[in-house]
């Protein structure tokens, strides 16, 4: 059925999306490659992956695994408190659900200049919430989170619009 499919295949496609994007093009290559060639020809478990990608990355990567492949929570960010004080703005994202992706945000203001926040999902490793600050160039009119690409599960929570 349908989640079946969803959770078997377009999951691990993303998951490896923002494994490659957080470690960086070369880092995961390298890890791929060393992958390959410890277990050519074996019969490797995914343990055996992630402790490869670990060692090549140098570092415990528990916290992107354990949401993306033991646990069955979802990818969500959600715009949390927006404080504005003239054109000074500051924001805070909050992941929502329990799989770690990128910030994508993109704040426009009234004349329709854009600041845009790109944050890999590494920013996740250890926290839950987190706050960016921003001077526009004048008033702010709106706030969007995500972008094309992105598994985000709840869409409600990634637009914010100043009301007048």
């Amino acid at each position: 059925n349908n989640s079946y499919q969803i959770s078997s295949y377009i999951r691990p496609a993303n998951a490896y999306s923002n494994l490659e994007d957080a470690l960086g093009k070369d880092i995961f290559k390298k890890a791929l490659q060393e992958y390959i060639a410890r277990w050519r020809g074996k019969h490797p478990l995914p343990y055996d992956f992630f402790y490869t990608f670990e060692s090549v990355a140098g570092e415990n990567l528990s916290w992107f695994w354990k949401p993306w492949f033991f646990e069955s929570g979802y990818p969500d960010l959600g715009i949390g408190e927006v404080k504005i004080e003239g054109k000074k703005c500051t924001v805070t994202v909050k992941k929502n659900g329990n799989c770690p992706i990128p910030i994508y945000m993109t704040l426009v203001s009234k004349t329709g200049t854009e600041k845009k926040q790109y944050e890999s999902c590494r920013i996740w490793k250890d926290r839950n919430e987190v706050q960016f600050s921003f001077e526009l160039d004048a008033p702010l009119k709106s706030i969007v989170l995500g972008a094309d690409g992105v598994a985000d599960a709840v869409s409600d929570n990634d637009f914010y619009e100043v009301k007048e």
